[in-house]
């Protein structure tokens, strides 16, 4: 018997869903890029990064929309060209959530729903169902849009970039903060405060060696920092801050009845942010360990 070894085509380039993102909706849009004269292409999605357990689909296109559940998925895609299969696209992994939309205060990701003017962030749009987008249409004070963690993120220079959020309704506790970011200076510098009857810091980087929520709850981080994910509880005297899951710190924290959010300075006028936000979610409940984890 003789075997025939056809050259494997190029890889397929995935886009969407992007890498390690989160999304609420169960319809899930798939793209990817093109071959040059592709008979199809067959996706594949499993559960588990070896694809044990696999649903296959062929789909004529560069994108498609399918449904799944609630859970954590990988995915990958390739086409079937001149009685040839390409080499499998780069490993895609996503996470669908279970949260009530009425919980979600706000959303905010880099690798969507931004209004740009030549890289400058001028809305950043939120993907909660309140639409409390984020504005700044002063273009002297726009943060940048830069490439990061294989995605994108926000960048604030540290001088007078800051971003502001209007919000639907108040934001007062209990409530959940959690953030994706890193910083480039220490000193002390607000990423996130709040507007309002109570005005102030809600999270800030402290002289440059701690990571602080309002009342002064705090533990040590020298800064600058690589990206981190911070989970805040607000919750009065039971509030608690992790770091990538880890509990770092619990205690008090001051009330805030945010009616607008300064991203990247201190109300607007000081304090300002240089580092950069990948995706901030605020959520109006302490929410469980599970819903946590799957964040």
């Amino acid at each position: 018997m003789f075997l025939l070894f056809l050259p494997s085509l190029k890889a397929q380039t995935i886009i969407l869903p992007s890498i390690n993102s989160i999304q609420i909706s169960t319809e899930v849009v798939f793209q990817w890029n093109s071959c040059d004269s592709a008979s199809y292409y067959q996706l594949d999605i499993s559960n588990d990064s070896t694809f044990s357990t696999t649903i296959s689909y062929v789909v004529s296109n560069t994108d498609t929309v399918i449904y799944l559940n609630v859970d954590h998925f990988f995915w990958r895609v390739r086409c079937f060209e001149n009685a040839t299969f390409s080499n499998w696209s780069t490993l895609g992994q996503f996470s669908i959530i279970d949260f009530n939309d009425t919980k979600l205060n706000l959303w905010l990701a880099a690798d969507s729903n931004l209004m740009l003017n030549s890289g400058n962030v001028v809305e950043w749009r939120d993907l909660s169902a309140f639409g409390n987008d984020a504005i700044q249409t002063d273009a002297t004070r726009q943060p940048l849009l830069v490439n990061a963690l294989n995605n994108q993120a926000v960048s604030f220079d540290g001088n007078n970039d800051f971003i502001q959020a209007v919000l639907s309704d108040t934001i007062s506790q209990p409530n959940t903060v959690i953030a994706l970011w890193k910083t480039n200076q220490g000193g002390l510098r607000v990423l996130l405060s709040a507007g309002g009857p109570n005005p102030g810091v809600v999270t800030d980087i402290n002289s440059g060696n701690n990571v602080r929520i309002s009342g002064g709850l705090s533990y040590t981080k020298p800064s600058p920092f690589d990206f981190i994910i911070n989970s805040i509880y607000f919750n009065g005297a039971t509030s608690s801050i992790y770091e990538n899951g880890l509990i770092k710190a619990s205690g008090n924290s001051v009330e805030r009845n945010a009616t607008s959010l300064f991203i990247g300075s201190l109300t607007g006028t000081s304090r300002f942010f240089n580092g950069e936000l990948a995706e901030l979610i605020i959520i109006d409940t302490v929410i469980s360990i599970q819903e946590r984890i799957q964040i």
